[in-house]
């Protein structure tokens, strides 16, 4: 894919033009996510603090006639079509999937569907851990609602690319069918300036402001370890093993003496898992009132903590991500540091004092030193969550 470091609406438009010959008749643009605090929380559901990033995955659009879907992706070079009257089947592992299968969802529940021609691009750095795929679902259940004159809140938008991963494309375990809709939520209703405290459990959100005269900072170790997959889906069977053991329907609902309690009927890497969850919902819970009362600083050793407990109870980290995140808090400007995502490679975050000129630098030459490889960091400020902007003339 190729790399881009800063997309504007004008270059779609163009990239619009330039295949199609004719202007869009709108634009929507969905930016990617990075998850504060509250990580393997939300299949349990827990508590997560996401915020949304400055960067993100735009479509140049112009209504057709028909029910034939066009798009071309600028960035893989190639062009996909189906139609919306006839039938969708899955026959490709490619992003297009992800577009075909929220038409799938929405033609589920009997939504009125349009074709169209659309050019695709994005800034949001691939395979980072940013949620790429989620702002492209978002992305397209809009388009597909500015077409077809229906409207879908955030909450409706989650549900939908819940069931296009977890039905249409055969992602995820058990639990994450169950809960596993976050990433969708906060690319839709994100806010400018604002994290998003969301209760996994039912959905409800609260936007909170992020401490002011701060950046975040997105480390991408650029390593990913062969058995993360199969690690991940571990602790997803550890935690469901957890739930039998201490009879609750989600860790969620488990409590520190009901762990203390079931402690001898557990093995002790289970009862590490369950330790994490439940102080990780409790460290989530303690950051959003330090953005409340302002205490960054509190904000940041929170952070620093959640990181130990994913390494240490969870067991979800590794060389890169320990060493890039102890890298960060080495600077003076940095209030903490943590992985993020699924773990064992991916990317890391950490909050900064905005004049912290030399950060990128610093970390990147002492990670280099430290591991042979080269990061790429990202500054990030939270913008708001998918949007249509309405170009002149008609759609």
């Amino acid at each position: 894919m190729k790399k881009r470091e800063i997309l504007t609406k004008n270059e779609v438009i163009e990239g619009f033009r330039e295949h199609f010959k004719v202007a869009p008749g709108f634009l929507v643009r969905t930016p990617g996510r990075v998850n504060l605090m509250g990580d393997h929380t939300d299949y349990n559901g827990g508590f997560v603090l996401p915020m949304t990033i400055d960067k993100a995955v735009w479509m140049g659009v112009r209504q057709r006639g028909d029910g034939v879907v066009r798009i071309y992706s600028v960035d893989y070079e190639g062009e996909c079509r189906f139609d919306v009257h006839g039938e969708l089947k899955k026959d490709q592992n490619t992003w297009f999937e992800y577009i075909k299968g929220c038409a799938w969802a929405l033609l589920q529940k009997n939504f009125p569907l349009s074709g169209f021609d659309a050019v695709l691009m994005g800034d949001v750095p691939q395979g980072s851990g940013l949620s790429s795929s989620a702002a492209l679902e978002v992305t397209s259940l809009l388009v597909f609602a500015e077409l077809g004159g229906f409207e879908l809140s955030a909450t409706d938008i989650a549900r939908l690319g819940q069931e296009v991963e977890n039905q249409w494309l055969g992602l995820g375990s058990k639990l994450e069918s169950k809960f596993g809709v976050t990433d969708q939520l906060i690319c839709a209703a994100g806010q400018a300036d604002k994290a998003l405290l969301i209760d996994c459990n039912d959905l409800e959100y609260r936007p909170l402001d992020l401490p002011e005269g701060t950046v975040a900072a997105v480390l991408d170790t650029a390593a990913h370890h062969s058995v993360a997959s199969a690690v991940y889906n571990e602790r997803q069977e550890q935690c469901q093993a957890a739930c039998k053991i201490l009879g609750v329907s989600s860790l969620r609902n488990a409590t520190q003496e009901m762990l203390d309690a079931g402690k001898k009927n557990m093995p002790d890497a289970v009862f590490r898992r369950v330790r994490h969850i439940l102080s990780e919902n409790l460290r989530t819970r303690a950051a959003a009132a330090a953005l409340r009362e302002k205490t960054p600083d509190v904000f940041g050793k929170l952070m620093d903590e959640s990181h130990f407990s994913l390494q240490y109870d969870f067991e979800v980290s590794c060389f890169e991500l320990d060493t890039i995140t102890s890298i960060a808090r080495g600077h003076s400007a940095c209030l903490g540091a943590r992985m993020t995502g699924k773990g064992l490679g991916g990317s890391a975050v950490a909050l900064l004092y905005t004049e912290a000129d030399d950060f990128t630098d610093y970390v990147s030459k002492h990670y280099r030193q430290q591991t042979g490889r080269f990061p790429n960091i990202t500054l990030c400020r939270a913008t708001e969550g998918g949007r249509v902007e309405k170009l002149q003339g008609k759609i």
